[in-house]
């Protein structure tokens, strides 16, 4: 093509830039806006180390994925007319501004994560709103196919999005669910090969959300049906009882599993797992606490927002109790369950960008309801299918963060809304726009295509050892130093790192700045702020570990490892009266159970920590509380027979302490320093050179024993005796006074 023939006045030209004006704005436009979706959905399962990275690691391949709709859109921007969904790219200004005011604190990743799902949504939104006719069915249609593949993939259990693809089925339901209900309205209002496409659609949707089970993708859909069927009946009414039956279906699938998750709830608990199972009634509560608490956080600072990425930093402070129960299940689940998100975009947005991003949203979800209903009443398929595919995605967004948070739901719902509030290419002469197409593509390439490909890279290196196989630890070594040079602020990469050094038995100065790291970016996140105290106490930082496990309570304050690393390292190291009173705020939470008292009681006896062992022991069972020397003997000799070494150690000691006493009473001196010389020797099983306390007794004991010698290389390198001295028997002090 010569360049003459481009110009204004040559009719050749003219012809050809008109039809390069009509395909951006018909089939090739639309299936760039699908082309990321559909390349995430059959990335595989990113999410399998970690759900929070795998959403990370799929807003990469939507960020990669758009990257030749951005550059096509800033070469050649077609004529537009916006309309409502210029209302996407003032979300991505509302977001920038808060980050801006947080001067760039908090976590890199996540902020990398959030600001392209806005920028691609915003650039999603404002392509699909130039699209024609022709560019418009084909964006229905390709959701549809995405959904298709989706779901059957999943359903058949075949690799990339088996179990979802994001290591999530509720997030493979979001994704799905768009263009799912796209096929809800062809099937209903179309005709031909693709009302059976479509309708094949909404079925296997229904079979995955019954199967998984996920409440929230059924009852969306029947909220959207039920609203397209009401509105069906001020248009052509020949399409309201196909809406009706559909509407029907979609409502029974979700009353049945409403039905059974009360049925499971009136029969447990609220904190066991069968209360709290993945998309029942237990989710509904939880939900109901994670959004009342996500509003107050929102009021601390509601016009900027903690910044956009940040609620998974801030919210851990203002999580309910309850809450966290039922998210753990009742604490059997071990893994520490994280909020990444409110579960409602809206209340997201708030928290985040502030209550003026709210208000946007609030707009522009009453700009896509007034078009959906004009779309339905219209009777047009592509038009009804629009409308339910974007008000569905809006009506999800109540439930789940749907457009805000999944990347995949992301991309595909605010191009469904960009087409359905749009005006589509202007009319010959009429005045249109290309401003807001060029804006939107300079912005999503300056903001998003380097995060993105980090991300990207992030995503596949943890994918990497998220096996089977079980990976070596050269392996994960080798994919977290990838991770990291990717995204050196990945606290997931990080906090792998970390436990792998302390798989790998690292040096614990290592360890703690491994874990240091991981606070860096998230300093209310529990497993840091617990293994650092962890790490703090084994060292005898005692003021250090009492600190982190007292701002690991402040997070949650019925974390069982919590309370009893915190009345653990009082007993053992600390205060014993504080220490005591730990322990009984762990028994009051149920964090404390026989097994863990008897052992921890045998521990601090074999430690020389006499009080608080007799009382640990005799909170375990009340035959070992009020020893005397022979039931302590017996003891011991009944936990030999069991395997009990420690337990069956400790209470021997006990009891050799015990006549030990008696015979010091009676000034027994030569009995009383045998007893505590076996008391010694059990001891030194457990602990290197044995414990001070029994060393200055049997010190005093040779010394009234007239054996100076011995007496005086006992104790000689116990130089801070006052704190011990005042928890022993009075001739103690007497006899080292003497010596």
């Amino acid at each position: 093509m010569r360049p003459r023939e481009l110009r204004s006045g040559d009719p050749r030209g003219a012809r050809l830039r008109a039809v390069g004006e009509a395909t951006l704005k018909g089939t090739p436009l639309a299936v760039l806006l699908l082309l990321p979706a559909l390349g995430a959905v059959t990335a595989g399962a990113l999410g399998a180390t970690d759900p929070a990275a795998g959403e990370a690691a799929l807003g990469g391949w939507v960020g990669v994925g758009l990257v030749p709709l951005a550059l096509l859109l800033l070469a050649r921007p077609p004529a537009s007319r916006p309309g409502a969904a210029a209302l996407a790219p003032a979300l991505l200004a509302v977001a920038l501004l808060s980050w801006l005011a947080s001067n760039g604190e908090g976590d890199g990743l996540e902020r990398a994560r959030a600001l392209i799902l806005l920028a691609g949504g915003a650039l999603a939104a404002i392509a699909a709103a130039g699209l024609d006719e022709g560019g418009r069915r084909t964006l229905v249609r390709g959701a549809v196919v995405l959904a298709l593949l989706a779901s059957a993939t999943d359903l058949a259990g075949l690799p990339g999005v088996a179990g979802g693809f994001a290591g999530n089925t509720g997030e493979l339901s979001d994704a799905v669910l768009p263009g799912a209900l796209c096929g809800a309205a062809l099937a209903c209002t179309g005709h031909g090969a693709w009302r059976l496409a479509g309708g094949a659609a909404a079925v296997l949707l229904w079979v995955h959300a019954v199967r998984t089970p996920v409440s929230a993708a059924l009852v969306t859909g029947s909220i959207a049906l039920v609203g397209a069927s009401l509105a069906a009946l001020r248009g052509p009414r020949r399409h309201a009882p196909a809406l009706a039956t559909a509407a029907t279906v979609f409502v029974a699938g979700a009353a049945f599993l409403v039905a059974g998750a009360l049925g499971e709830r009136g029969a447990a608990p609220a904190t066991t797992p069968a209360a709290a199972a993945p998309g029942d009634t237990g989710g509904i509560e939880v939900r109901a606490r994670i959004w009342t608490r996500t509003v107050a956080m929102t009021l601390e600072d509601p016009w900027l927002g903690v910044g956009p990425g940040q609620f998974a930093v801030r919210f851990p402070l203002h999580r309910d109790p309850i809450e966290i129960e039922l998210s753990s299940h009742g604490r059997r689940q071990e893994q520490e369950r994280e909020v990444e998100h409110p579960h409602n975009d809206l209340l997201l947005l708030a928290g985040e960008s502030g209550l003026p991003g709210a208000l946007i949203w609030l707009v522009l979800a009453a700009a896509a309801g007034a078009s959906a209903l004009r779309a339905l009443r219209s009777g047009d398929e592509v038009a009804c299918a629009l409308a339910l595919g974007g008000t569905g995605a809006l009506v999800a967004g109540l439930f789940n963060a749907t457009l805000l948070y999944n990347p995949v739901a992301s991309v595909v719902g605010f191009a469904l809304l960009g087409a359905l509030l749009g005006g589509g290419p202007p009319a010959p002469g009429a005045r249109s726009r290309r401003l807001p197409v060029r804006l939107a593509g300079l912005a999503f390439l300056a903001l998003a295509v380097w995060p993105a490909l980090g991300l990207a890279r992030h995503g596949l290196a943890l994918a990497s050892i998220a096996g089977p196989p079980p990976p070596t630890a050269v392996e994960v070594e080798r994919a977290l130093e990838r991770a990291l040079a990717a995204r050196a602020d990945s606290a997931v990469a990080l906090s792998l790192r970390a436990r792998l050094l302390e798989r790998t038995g690292a040096e614990e100065e290592e360890v703690l700045a491994a874990w240091r790291a991981v606070l860096a970016l998230r300093p209310h996140r529990v497993e840091p702020l617990l293994q650092s105290g962890v790490h703090h106490a084994r060292r005898g930082d005692l003021s250090e570990a009492r600190e982190l496990f007292e701002a690991t309570l402040a997070v949650d304050a019925r974390h069982p490892a919590a309370l009893r690393n915190r009345a653990w390292l009082e007993l053992s190291a600390g205060d014993g009266e504080r220490g005591l009173a730990a322990l009984e705020t762990a028994r009051a939470a149920g964090r404390t159970d026989a097994l863990w008292l008897t052992e921890t009681g045998a521990k601090l006896l074999l430690m020389g920590r006499e009080h608080e062992g007799a009382a640990t022991l005799a909170l375990a069972h009340e035959r070992l509380g009020g020893l005397t020397g022979e039931t302590a003997w017996a003891l011991s000799r009944e936990y030999r027979t069991k395997d009990a070494a420690l337990v069956a150690d400790a209470l021997e000691s006990r009891a050799h302490l015990l006549w030990a006493r008696e015979h010091a009473d009676d000034a027994r001196w030569e009995d009383a320093y045998r007893s505590l010389r076996q008391v010694l020797r059990i001891a030194r099983r457990h602990l290197t050179g044995g414990p001070a306390p029994v060393r200055l007794e049997l010190g005093a004991a040779l010394w009234r024993a007239r054996m100076p010698e011995q007496a005086r290389a006992m104790v000689a390198d116990l130089t801070d005796r006052t704190p011990l001295l005042a928890r022993l028997p009075a001739w103690v002090a007497e006899a080292l006074a003497e010596m």
